[in-house]
């Protein structure tokens, strides 16, 4: 088994530079820095963002661990053929995040976990170099896999980005196939849509109370060591309240997404 040689820290530095280029899609993304959009920041480009037609996109990221024996679990029930990736979840018994997760996308959020489909520090500067960071990541929804069953270890296995995944507790419950560029840009543009073309400021506020209400009714579910006062941020501006939201209790990069 490898594990990854960079940092959590840096892919997400790498996959997020990826974001904001845009590819060449319809569709640009700004990781959202709060302090960056008040008043005279506009030379920022955050001020303009924020005028556009746009939704939150939500990114959790997560490294990966290949596998090369052939006395894997994958490869004894002939699901895999080394090498192959193993994406892992945190355990219900150590963390509710698999499950906030599933209800900030019920909610109608667009939410991701984002695991790289390589492991050296050579293929990391390779794809950012050629921007191709985020067209190299397996990309899916946490209501794809479902609530965890039990307090065990869980991983998802992958050996291409876009191709077969499964879902593992003790035995494999889930599998599909990894979002391709292609399928999360047309959900985004429909959910824009949907949204009337409104733009981004306008839907701060109902944002900052959707995630309160999620993270009031998921503290609930957690330990005390893992629940959040956000009473605390009474005073914070809906925008800084939700910026802290996403990373502090959802451990989520928030970017917004917007048309160009």
């Amino acid at each position: 088994m490898d594990k990854c040689q960079f940092s959590e820290f840096s892919y997400g530095y790498c996959l997020t530079e990826d974001l904001v280029v845009g590819q060449g899609t319809p569709i640009t993304a700004a990781p959202i820095f709060p302090s960056l959009v008040q008043e005279g920041q506009a030379g920022m480009g955050y001020d303009v963002a924020f005028a556009r037609p746009g939704i939150p996109l939500f990114l959790q990221f997560k490294l990966v661990h290949q596998m090369l024996r052939g006395t894997a679990n994958e490869v004894k029930k002939g699901h895999f053929q080394v090498p192959f990736y193993r994406m892992h979840l945190r355990s219900k018994k150590i963390s509710d995040q698999h499950e906030s997760l599933v209800s900030l996308e019920q909610a109608g959020n667009e939410v991701f976990y984002v695991a790289p489909g390589f492991h050296t520090t050579a293929d990391l500067n390779t794809n950012y170099a050629q921007r191709r960071v985020w067209a190299r990541s397996f990309k899916i929804k946490p209501s794809r896999i479902g609530s965890l069953p039990d307090e065990k270890a869980h991983h998802v296995t992958f050996r291409q980005p876009t191709g077969k995944w499964k879902f593992y507790s003790d035995d494999p419950t889930k599998e599909g196939k990894g979002m391709r560029t292609e399928e999360i840009i047309a959900a985004i543009e429909s959910k824009i849509a949907e949204r009337g073309k409104r733009n981004l400021r306008d839907q701060v506020e109902e944002l900052d109370v959707s995630l309160t209400a999620i993270v009031n009714a998921r503290n609930r579910e957690r330990n005390s060591r893992q629940r959040l006062d956000i009473r605390e941020l009474i005073d914070r501006d809906p925008l800084h309240r939700v910026a802290y939201l996403a990373r502090q209790f959802f451990d989520c990069q928030i970017l917004f997404a917007t048309l160009r």
